[in-house]
């Protein structure tokens, strides 16, 4: 078997059958292409968890590595290996000792407190933090102006002070999260679809030269 059959042709034919049996499944809905996508999706499932495992341990495994070959030197990535280490123990333990893994009350209760807060702070510094918005939203074009407006009301809709003494600001939001995001979703999707399904078909009709091939080279 050739080195492009294996690592592009095959891979391509899969994709490629696989997005023909869910676009056909969500069209033509029938109880036998009902159960093959119930059982892809089963198996999409256990695919991804098991990528996420094997992910998971390797970033530890690289971590503890780290922490190994450091010989005592301080640096901010041994200092970081040490946090990402310390944090597995300490949430495996935690775990283990209430006997109910993630949610125990004591695990949960840190998982809040700590992880869930560092992430919305995260959110919330860029989203009402308005000097990195407006410098990253220069107006040089119709598109960004309106890019900067649309943002602005998104932004001050989920402000109930401004709501209340300015109603307006939160119909014009919702107009904006149910028309134009939407259809703007949805077509990008569709676009992306369609697009996927025929590099597929080019490709496993080899006409469709790309980067695999490039790196066979």
């Amino acid at each position: 078997m050739s080195q492009r059959i294996y690592q592009r042709t095959i891979p391509l034919f899969l994709v490629t059958f696989l997005t023909t049996v869910f676009v056909f499944e969500n069209f033509f809905e029938n109880p036998i292409t009902a159960s093959i996508t119930s059982e892809l999706l089963s198996w999409g499932t256990c695919i991804t968890l098991m990528t996420l495992v094997y992910g998971f341990f390797m970033l530890l495994l690289m971590h503890t590595k780290r922490i190994i070959d450091s010989e005592k030197k301080y640096s901010r990535l041994l200092l970081k290996s040490c946090i990402v280490v310390g944090t597995f123990v300490i949430y495996t333990l935690i775990g283990i000792w209430e006997g109910k893994g993630s949610t125990g009350p004591l695990y949960m209760l840190i998982y809040m407190n700590i992880v869930s807060m560092a992430a919305s702070t995260a959110w919330m510094e860029w989203s009402h933090h308005m000097y990195s918005p407006f410098k990253m939203f220069r107006i040089t074009s119709l598109e960004t102006a309106a890019m900067l407006v649309t943002w602005t009301i998104s932004v001050l809709r989920e402000l109930s002070v401004v709501v209340i003494n300015f109603p307006v600001i939160e119909a014009a939001g919702d107009w904006i999260m149910k028309v134009p995001y939407i259809a703007a979703n949805r077509g990008t999707m569709m676009s992306a679809g369609i697009g996927l399904l025929v590099l597929c078909i080019r490709a496993v009709a080899w006409k469709e030269p790309g980067i695999i091939d490039t790196e066979m080279r």
